[in-house]
């Protein structure tokens, strides 16, 4: 009983090292990092906020290209960051800095661009080269990375959740030290972007299902089932209302009911047609109703609308890739795109490796992609075992489909060589590898047990 106890007491004091190691490295960080041209940007929106604040709908900024370029949940996060500090005018607020000043762009309609571009000279430059007079007009985009700070911690905190869910404690530290580590992980998510809540609500929603496909395995009532559909659907909205390839969230909570439907109803022969229909309708409704909520531009015309918000993103990204100056950049056609995809994250020259530090410099096999492929074939081994006997698909059939899905949807999409473009890969990959790490590990600990006996 007492080593029950002492056990729990060193989980979570390791827990509290573990994630005040992450605060203490992360948070400086914040002032580290080079401003990144779509800093800016993101910054001015967040006066949406203040117009969602007052239920200003009919100001002229809700039907600009401001409004429909993006999702705007993350923008509605920094203007609630912004108030919470203090800032009751957001629009004051940065025309104090000479940041914001509305004015009218030929290829942009009316949006809320400022005419003096002092920021662009300045991008991709370490913050210490930066004049004081422009560093000063720097200070909302700073303030705001400190509201990406704490998305960005509390996306390790669900990381760390989704790991020890999957296998326990020890895999769920091992999973989230991975992440943090990741070259790829700080950069994107301490920044002004959209991608610390796209990242954040992803893993949140994937979380959500463990539990959801664990109810079935544990023949949990309707009821908790209903509302875990109701929850899937709730947080893909959210990973859509933060960046439109959100979005992935939604077709995959929909594949992932769609396999455990017809493997219930014609593999398994458990289950009822019209209670996996209700639980469709649940996720769909879910999703729908929040993504509406949390888009005004949409209000008025909400599927013409959404579609149109889709074709300009499509179209913003066929024009980036037209731009001279951004060719060298493009990425054209699925070979180029999954070529991309793995020079940068597997292969030896790989910009964004998960043990980048450990084997670059090696010349033996590399280490990404090799234990990338074992984590997937346990996996789906796993899965196919389960398949085969008749049993309850587990968590290993919903990170197998969350992998494939995030693969596929994210890769087709990619167009431009940017590197925020490659984090919402990064999860599914390093859960992969952290389980190959626990299967290697438990085979080399086996194999000292017999060599001393």
């Amino acid at each position: 009983m007492l080593n029950k106890k002492i056990k729990v007491i060193l989980k979570y004091l390791l827990i509290v090292i573990l994630f005040g190691y992450f605060f203490v490295t992360l948070f400086p960080k914040t002032n580290f990092f080079y401003l990144h041209p779509d800093e800016h940007e993101y910054v001015r929106r967040s006066i949406y906020f203040d117009l969602l604040l007052k239920k200003d709908f009919q100001h002229p900024y809700w039907q600009t290209w401001e409004a429909y370029d993006q999702s705007q949940l993350e923008v509605y996060l920094y203007g609630l960051y912004f108030h919470l500090t203090g800032v009751d005018d957001i629009s004051q607020y940065l025309e104090s800095y000479q940041f914001n000043f509305p004015w009218k762009v030929k290829d942009w309609e009316n949006d809320m661009r400022s005419s003096d571009n002092w920021w662009r000279k300045y991008t991709y430059q370490p913050l210490k080269q930066i004049p004081p007079e422009v560093f000063f007009r720097m200070t909302p985009i700073l303030r705001l990375r400190k509201m990406a700070f704490i998305i960005s911690f509390l996306t390790l905190v669900v990381f760390f959740l989704i790991g020890k869910k999957l296998k326990g404690w020890l895999f769920g530290f091992i999973s989230v030290f991975l992440l943090f580590q990741h070259p790829l992980f700080a950069p994107s998510t301490l920044k002004v972007m959209l991608e610390p809540s796209l990242l954040f609500f992803t893993l949140l929603n994937f979380l959500v299902f463990l539990y959801f496909i664990e109810s079935f395995k544990n023949q949990s009532g309707f009821r908790k089932k209903s509302f875990l559909a109701l929850i899937l659907g709730l947080t893909a909205a959210l990973a859509a209302s933060s960046k439109l390839t959100g979005g992935i969230s939604f077709i995959y909570s929909l594949s992932l009911l769609l396999g455990l439907m017809v493997y219930n109803l014609l593999i398994v022969k458990k289950g009822k047609l019209g209670q996996f229909s209700l639980l469709f309708l649940l996720i769909v409704a879910g999703f729908t109703l929040f993504f509406y909520l949390l888009t005004p531009f949409i209000w008025s015309n909400p599927i013409k609308k959404t579609y149109f918000m889709i074709s300009h993103q499509l179209d913003l990204a066929k024009r980036q890739q037209s731009y001279l100056s951004l060719a060298d950049q493009a990425l054209n056609g699925i070979k180029e795109k999954g070529l991309a995809v793995y020079e940068n994250l597997f292969s030896r020259t790989g910009r964004f490796r998960t043990f980048d530090r450990i084997s670059r410099k090696g010349k033996g096999f590399l280490l990404d992609p090799f234990l990338f492929i074992i984590g997937i074939f346990l996996v789906f081994k796993k899965t196919i075992v389960k398949f085969k006997l008749k049993q309850n698909l587990g968590k290993s059939f919903g990170l197998l489909l969350w992998a494939v899905t995030l693969f596929f949807w994210t890769t087709l999409y990619i167009h431009m060589d940017w590197d925020h473009y490659y984090l919402p890969l990064v999860p599914s990959i390093i859960l992969c590898q952290a389980l190959a790490l626990e299967f290697l590990g438990k085979k080399i600990i086996l194999i000292i047990k017999r060599e001393i006996k």
